[in-house]
């Protein structure tokens, strides 16, 4: 089979007389002998590009007619297929990309000896030039230019490269515009090394905030920082390079909080602190109410986020991303909140009353969806003494944060003289804190964002998850470990550590301390996967 495919398996090699440019692209319109695939490959039609590789051209400017045959050799057997673009009164510059694979159905890869691509046939018809200032074009002829790329490397390979002892972490910053939150500078090497960090919690509200430090001994900062306005954003990647490659994971986009900038004869540095985009809701960086809001009964919780997000205290251009189910659920009360609470207030009512999670994400935007079951959830990562990564651990026993009931009273609508009223009971045997082991309760109230709990259905969930809450809390594990910057909060992670009594025992990510450096621990703290609901 030989086709389009967005998979990305394994790495490939480049053997021949490719040249490779210093963009990591590998230049050429001859014969690739080619290890391993998917690759992507690029033509750009009858141009060589200085400058921009966005070149914008006047409308009319170009007609272009392109056929290319790609033939890829496997085992012995040549597979074939065409690439083909007709394009006229084109704005954008011409180009297409197109990823290939060789394999079953199943995706599964054979072994790719060769490939070789060549112009079917070709028309160009030039009539002006491109804009002042766009790039400089350069026609060559009708033999295309064709660049074959090097992807990206997979989880898979990420994966295996942590387990190696030799690292080359990478960081690099976004700087965001306002209106769509699109990348308006990048800025790669110039964050100190070890100069901050990334801390994530899997708190309600604000679950991101980081630190770091760029260097400014040129001074080729101090007038950006000087133009820095409220609510600017930035985006934050850390990651390994592999194989040549850089390999990114996003961690969290940010508000600009309070940077200074550092000059003396030692230092001349930028430092900087973000929050993540839940400070444009708590009143840090926007969404104070300036008067009364009111949310009338049986508004659809999606609706309402939506509307909110667009108020101008908010004003977040990104389409947040809601559970189905509670995208249709509807208010069963009038909210009502008064000028100085904030839309954190409203967001966090409404999600408790429904047990449901609502954050920004790595990527900046904002989640809602109920509260999941932890037995479902497969292991991100398995720590053990015997592997490279897992450094030390200490167990703590919370007993003081221990309660086997909780006991939530909401609002009954109907029946305004008899409260909804609920307790969770933790009667599990195996737990050696539950009440049929110690012989007695010990009782936890739920005081906050009760008024929406007007159903016992809603009791029950919100008990069921405090209960949840409650029982992870148990005993917590600090870790240190290398930088292992695929994991996030409420992923599970197993524990092979018999000094802490852990065989393979399943944890939840509580909170994770990433460090912006090298050879530099990360810490990890680990709650009780509760898994027997």
């Amino acid at each position: 089979m030989f086709g389009s495919s967005n998979l990305g398996k394994q790495p490939f090699g480049i053997a021949g007389g490719a040249t490779i440019e210093s963009d990591g692209s590998i230049r050429n319109s001859g014969v690739f002998l080619i290890e391993g695939l998917p690759l992507t490959v690029r033509i750009f039609k009858n141009v060589n590009v200085q400058n921009s590789p966005d070149i914008n051209v006047e409308k009319d400017d170009i007609t272009t007619k392109l056929r290319i045959e790609v033939r890829v050799t496997s085992n012995n057997k040549i597979y074939k297929d065409y690439i083909e673009f007709i394009d006229s009164n084109n704005e954008q510059f011409l180009s297409k990309d197109e990823e290939f694979y060789v394999g079953n159905d199943q995706g599964e890869y054979e072994s790719v000896s060769e490939i070789s691509i060549e112009t079917f046939e070709t028309e160009v018809k030039i009539i002006n030039r491109v804009k002042p200032n766009s790039g400089y074009l350069d026609i060559t002829g009708n033999k295309p230019i064709v660049i074959v790329r090097k992807l990206t490397p997979t989880i898979e390979q990420y994966l295996n490269y942590i387990k190696t002892n030799t690292r080359t972490p990478i960081y690099k910053l976004e700087i965001l515009r306002k209106e769509d939150e699109s990348v308006r500078e990048i800025i790669e090497g110039e964050i100190v090394s070890n100069s901050g960090s990334i801390t994530n919690t899997l708190d309600e509200g604000v679950r991101r905030t980081c630190s770091f430090t760029l260097d400014n001994h040129d001074g080729k900062f101090t007038e950006f920082i000087n133009n820095i306005t409220i609510g600017d954003k930035f985006k934050i990647y850390l990651g390994y390079k592999i194989n040549d490659v850089d390999k990114y994971f996003s961690q969290g986009v940010y508000i600009f909080d309070d940077p200074s900038i550092i000059s003396n004869r030692a230092q001349k540095e930028i430092e900087i602190t973000g929050t993540d985009k839940w400070s444009m809701l708590n009143g840090q960086n926007g969404g104070i109410l300036e008067g009364t809001y009111v949310i009338e009964k049986g508004t659809k919780i999606g609706d309402l986020i939506r509307r909110t997000l667009r108020l101008n205290i908010v004003n977040d251009p990104i389409e947040p991303s809601i559970d189905r189910v509670l995208e249709e659920m509807e208010t069963t009360y009038d909210i009502t909140k008064s000028a100085g609470e904030t839309v954190s207030d409203i967001f966090l009512e409404v999600a408790l009353n429904v047990s449901a999670y609502i954050y920004y994400d790595e990527n900046g935007r904002l989640q809602m969806y109920p509260v999941d079951n932890d037995m479902f959830k497969s292991s991100a990562y398995n720590f053990s003494r015997n592997e490279y990564n897992y450094l030390s651990g200490t167990k703590q026993y919370r007993l003081s944060e221990i309660y086997n009931s909780v006991l939530v009273i909401g609002e009954n609508i109907k029946d305004t003289e008899t409260p909804i009223v609920y307790e969770a009971l933790n009667n599990d045997l195996s737990d050696p804190n539950s009440i049929p082991n110690v012989g007695f309760k010990k009782v936890k109230k739920i005081t906050e964002y009760t008024k929406g709990i007007d159903t016992m259905q809603k009791a029950q969930e919100r008990g069921n998850w405090e209960l949840k809450k409650a029982k992870a809390k148990t005993s917590s594990v600090d870790i240190s470990c290398l930088s292992l910057y695929h994991l996030d909060v409420n992923q599970i992670v197993t524990l092979e550590d018999s000094v802490l009594n852990d065989k393979s025992t399943r944890y939840l990510i509580n909170s994770i301390d990433l460090p912006i450096g090298v050879d530099v621990e990360s810490t990890i703290e680990l709650i009780q996967a509760v898994e027997n609901e």
